[in-house]
C-alpha cells in the first residue's frame, strides 16, 4: 500500500501527536510534510491540513481537490464548510487584541476593533501589515462582512491615526514586550503561545457584543488523485471526530468546532463565542 502523504501547516506540537496516534492505531504508513503557512503546496499530497485557507482555496481553484464524503461535511458550522464539499474546517484560530497590563489600564483597553481608530488609542497599537499572512485573513473577513470600502478604510485610517504597522506578528510581540506600543492585534495562536512561554500579556476576544470575532479556519481537504485514497478517507474521518477535536483544542489555542452538546472542559468551543457573519461568501 502506498504511503499516505499528508501536507500540514499547523504547529507540530498539536498536529504531530494526533497524526502519530492515527498511524499507530491504524498501521498507516504516513509521510508527513510540514510547510510554512502561506507556502506553495504543489500537487504531491493525499491530504492537505492547512492553517492557511488561501492555500486550500488555491488547490480548489486548480481543480485538484475531491469532494469530501457527506459524513465529513455534516455537523460542522456552515461558515466553515465549502459549498461544493471540497474542504471543511477542523479547528479555528481567533483574531485577538493583546496588551501589556503593566503599561495599559485594563478598563481603557479597546474591546472592539473599531475602537482602535480612536486617536488616543491608535498610537499605542501595533499590527502586522495587511500584506502579511496573518493580517490578510483579517482583511478578507472585513471585506466579506462589511464590503470593500469600509474594510479598506479601516486599515488606512488605522495607519493615519498613528498605529505602528510592522512586518509580522513576531515584531508585534516584541513591541508588547519592549518599549513599543503596548497594545497589539494578533492571531490567537501566537498570543496564547507567547503567554504560555512567559510573556505577561492579557488577551481579549474583541467584538463579542458587536460584529463578532474574526476566525481563520484550519482546513482539511483531499487530493482528487490521492494514491492512498482509503487511508486518506480514514484520516479525514479521524481528524473530524469529536475526541480528536477536543484533543486539538486542549493542545493548542484553537477553537474546537464541536456541537453544543459536546462540551470540552478547559477548551474554547465555537458555541462560547460570537463570530462574525459574512454578508457574502469569500
Amino acid at each position: 500500500e502506498p504511503k499516505l502523504t499528508v501536507v500540514v501547516s499547523l504547529r507540530r506540537s498539536a498536529s504531530y501527536p494526533v497524526l502519530a496516534t492515527f498511524a499507530r492505531e491504524t498501521g498507516a504508513d504516513l509521510d508527513v510534510r510540514y510547510v510554512e503557512r502561506g507556502a506553495e503546496i504543489g500537487e504531491d499530497f493525499d491530504v492537505l491540513w492547512s492553517a492557511d485557507p488561501a492555500s486550500t482555496f488555491a488547490q480548489a481553484a486548480a481543480g485538484r481537490l475531491a469532494r469530501l464524503p457527506d459524513s465529513a461535511l455534516r455537523g460542522r458550522p456552515p461558515q466553515l464548510v465549502d459549498p461544493e464539499g471540497l474542504w471543511v474546517g477542523v479547528t479555528a484560530d481567533l483574531r485577538v487584541i493583546a496588551y501589556d497590563p503593566s503599561r495599559v489600564d485594563g478598563e481603557r483597553v479597546p474591546t472592539h476593533f473599531e475602537e482602535l481608530l480612536d486617536p488616543r488609542v491608535a498610537p499605542r497599537v501595533a499590527i502586522a501589515a495587511p500584506a502579511s499572512v496573518s493580517t490578510s485573513w483579517h482583511v478578507a473577513t472585513l471585506f466579506a462582512s462589511k464590503g470593500s470600502q469600509p474594510a479598506a478604510a479601516f486599515f488606512r485610517d488605522l495607519r493615519k491615526a498613528g498605529a505602528l504597522f510592522v512586518d509580522d506578528e513576531r515584531q508585534v510581540l516584541e513591541a508588547l514586550a519592549g518599549d513599543g506600543p503596548p497594545i497589539g492585534v494578533l492571531d490567537g495562536e501566537v498570543a496564547f503561545n507567547a503567554r504560555e512561554l512567559g510573556r505577561h500579556i492579557v488577551i481579549l476576544i474583541p467584538d463579542q457584543d458587536g460584529d463578532g470575532a474574526v476566525l481563520r479556519a484550519t482546513t482539511l481537504s483531499l487530493n482528487k488523485k490521492a494514491a492512498a485514497r482509503q487511508r486518506a478517507l480514514d484520516l479525514v474521518d479521524y481528524l473530524l471526530s469529536p475526541p480528536v477535536g477536543r484533543r486539538l483544542a486542549l493542545m493548542s489555542s484553537h477553537i474546537a468546532l464541536l456541537a453544543d452538546d459536546q462540551p470540552t472542559a478547559g477548551a474554547l468551543t465555537l458555541s462560547l463565542i460570537h463570530i462574525s457573519e459574512p454578508t457574502r461568501p469569500y
